[in-house]
This record gives C-alpha cells, sequence and structure tokens, in this order.
C-alpha cells in the first residue's frame, strides 16, 4: 500500500491496489476492499455509459423530417428528446383542430420554449404548415447557446421561470 500511496500516474497503480488487497492479512479487510473496487469498477462503468449517452447518442422517431430529425440529433440526448416530444405534439395539436399561431419570428412566449430555450410545438407547427422559421442559421443559433453556456444558461433563469 505504501507502494501505491507515493504512486504518482495511473500507469500500474491499479495492479499495485489489487496487489494489496491480495496479500493483505486480515480477511475482513480483503472483503470490504474488494467490495469497494467493485463498486468504483461498477460507477466507472455506469459514468461511461452516461456520456455516451449525453454526448453521443442519436435518437429517432417516426413521423419527423427527416431534416428536423438531423438538426434535432446535433444536441446533447437528453435534449433531442425532449424537442422530440414538442416536435411530436404537433399531431396532437392537428387532432384538437388547432391552427398555427401565425408566428412571424421566433420571439414567442411559450413556458417551454422561454425555459429550454428550444423550439416548441408551436414553432413546429408553424414550420411545418405554413412559415419556415426554422432554418439551418436558427437551429446552429439554438445549439450555440448550450455549447456557449452548457447548463448555466438554464440556471441564470431559474429565478424568473420560478416566477412564471
Amino acid at each position: 500500500m505504501i507502494a501505491v500511496m507515493h504512486k504518482r500516474t495511473k500507469i500500474g497503480c491499479e495492479s499495485l491496489i489489487q496487489d494489496a488487497i491480495n496479500f493483505c492479512p486480515v480477511p475482513s479487510i480483503q472483503s470490504a476492499a474488494h467490495k469497494v473496487v467493485n463498486v468504483d469498477c461498477k460507477k466507472r462503468s455506469e459514468a461511461k455509459s452516461a456520456s455516451f449517452d449525453f454526448c453521443i447518442k442519436k435518437i429517432s422517431a417516426y413521423g419527423v423530417d427527416i431534416d428536423i430529425l438531423e438538426e434535432i440529433q446535433k444536441f446533447p440526448f437528453l435534449f433531442q428528446q425532449l424537442i422530440i416530444r414538442e416536435a411530436c405534439a404537433v399531431m396532437n395539436r392537428l387532432k384538437k383542430r388547432k391552427s398555427t399561431t401565425g408566428l412571424t419570428s421566433l420571439d414567442y412566449f411559450c413556458l417551454f420554449h422561454y425555459r429550454y430555450l428550444l423550439p416548441c410545438k408551436h414553432i413546429f407547427h408553424e414550420y411545418m404548415y405554413s412559415n419556415k422559421l426554422l432554418t439551418t442559421d436558427v437551429w446552429q443559433i439554438f445549439c450555440e447557446i448550450f455549447e456557449e453556456s452548457g447548463f448555466e444558461v438554464y440556471e441564470s433563469q431559474k429565478s424568473f421561470i420560478e416566477y412564471v
């Protein structure tokens, strides 16, 4: 264990730890150390999976225009799920025979759009059936908001959102 404590790099450190555990004369400490190592391995695996889902995983959805889907897939997976729900909500708006909102710009004060700074069902409805608001440049702006600020953009709006 002394060699492990003074190790400055990760190379070879895991094998030194495993050797220290294997040669430990106290069985209860050896058992506890194995449990800690197993938990650590599980947590690393979960972290890798979450990182993959967040950064790389791409969503697919039936009935969503392929151009819109490609733009949505540029976002982290959690945001892809939010945006797809809004895009699919247009079908519910159509079932209820709701008309388009007549938007001519993206300055719309829907709670979803304001909270997440992402296109909402009203914008998708407008895009799909009358006014093509969601251009490639607009999608780029939505992506840049998250890339520049990350989740901090939502933290700064938290007090206003709770008020609304």
